[in-house]
């Protein structure tokens, strides 16, 4: 669709490459000199949408222009940092152009890294996406989801870090973090990162089902460098992941049945957090209005929801008979309110949960405190349908503050 060769610097903003037999957009700085350091940025652009004639041969949108590409959706060789924000690559490869084709596939030579955010990479044929790179991996606010080998796959020389990234329902291994040089590429970097990994906010849950005869983990790699993770959900995948966690890593996580970690030298392939309790809590990072449905097994006492910082508790006990329900969470601002409230009170953030069946017993919800603002004189304001209702709740010490409630709705934290 789009093929540029340059010495210098590649821009791309606001394009889109769709329905094209080959990659969607190649895009090369390194030119066949490995001394060029020229820079890609690509930002707001798309790279296949729906379904492609070019990935399974018979089905396809009748429009080609949403069509996804036939091999790589962004293809990129780049001497100097790669930058992209705001990019969808989706439906991009098939067996019948190019069997190792990914949605997005970055190879950064000579310099730089490669710094991913906000993009999606769901429904390629090999992988969401590959990215290869002697120096630093960052990537944040990011989804790669229902591909048909990995979510991504990595083969990076410097620090690897992943922050609020999901890598759910691919056919073999959600996150496949490796520094081996898999491609041959001779760029001689160590087979471990001179930094180390990090994991915050990522989850990588029923990955490895796509072949019942070779089962794969939500989370794999051959390092020895140091894991550090926080509010990392590894479960319901096809085998055992295989990071090891530092001990001492930050509370919130869960590799629960089907996947397991060993996290500082202790085994919770049960699930668990890292703190080590024997509660087994399943910690969910949420998006704005997404629903989530919380089925409660055997081992699993409550779900842990996190959306911007604020949460939700569900214990297992207080769901009922079925033990199995499901919640949409929705941050709210002042403007989205029904009615305005007494004057007297000074609106902090507002939540509506809403939880589809009955509870039973309390859920806990807790609105984290403004930096700067611990110890203030907090109150919880709930939505009845036709008033306000004051609620009275308790400050944590993680600085939260807590109002213990069996009701759906719209709660609001204000100061008074």
């Amino acid at each position: 669709g789009l093929n540029v060769k340059t010495n210098g610097n590649i821009s791309v903003d606001g394009i889109t490459a769709n329905g094209n037999a080959q990659s969607g957009a190649s895009l090369n700085t390194n030119n066949g000199n490995a001394s060029n350091t020229g820079t890609v940025t690509v930002t707001n652009s798309t790279f296949g949408t729906t379904t492609s004639i070019f990935r399974d041969g018979t089905t396809y949108a009748l429009d080609p222009r949403t069509w996804g590409n036939g091999a790589h959706g962004l293809e990129i060789v780049s001497g100097g940092l790669v930058s992209l924000d705001t990019v969808t690559a989706n439906f991009n490869g098939s067996e019948y152009q190019n069997a190792g084709s990914n949605g997005i596939s970055v190879s950064n030579t000579a310099a730089g890294g490669i710094a991913l955010a906000n993009v999606t990479a769901d429904f390629n044929y090999n992988s969401g996406a590959s990215l290869i790179s002697a120096y630093d991996l960052d990537v944040t606010n990011s989804n790669f989801s229902y591909n048909r080998l990995y979510g991504i796959m990595t083969d990076g020389g410097a620090n690897q870090n992943f922050t609020d990234t999901n890598a759910n329902f691919n056919g073999y291994i959600g996150l496949l973090l490796t520094a081996i040089d898999m491609g041959g590429h001779g760029y001689g970097y160590p087979n471990s990162p001179s930094g180390g990994v990090t994991l915050s906010g990522v989850t990588a849950h029923d990955n490895g089902k796509g072949d019942p005869n070779d089962p794969g983990p939500g989370i794999a790699t051959s390092l020895s460098s140091t894991f550090t993770c926080s509010n990392v959900d590894s479960f319901d995948n096809g085998e055992d992941d295989t990071i090891i966690c530092s001990s001492g890593g930050s509370s919130g996580g869960d590799f629960s049945s089907g996947g397991e970690a060993f996290v500082g030298g202790e085994d919770f392939s049960n699930g668990g957090l890292f703190t080590g309790t024997s509660s087994f809590i399943r910690n969910i990072s949420t998006g704005d209005g997404q629903n989530v449905d919380l089925s409660c097994g055997t081992g699993l006492n409550g779900f842990n929801l996190n959306r911007s910082n604020n949460q939700v508790f569900l214990p297992c006990s207080s769901m009922g008979g079925e033990q199995s329900n499901s919640v949409m969470i929705t941050i709210k601002s002042n403007s989205d309110l029904p009615a305005p409230f007494e004057p007297r009170y000074t609106f902090i953030t507002g939540m509506d949960v809403k939880v589809a069946s009955p509870l039973t017993g309390d859920m806990v919800i807790s609105f984290a405190i403004p930096s700067g603002m611990s110890g203030s004189n907090f109150i919880v304001l709930f939505w009845d349908g036709s008033k306000w209702v004051e609620i009275s709740g308790y400050q944590t010490a993680d600085d939260l503050f807590n109002v213990n409630t069996t009701q759906s709705g719209l709660y609001v934290l204000v100061t008074r």
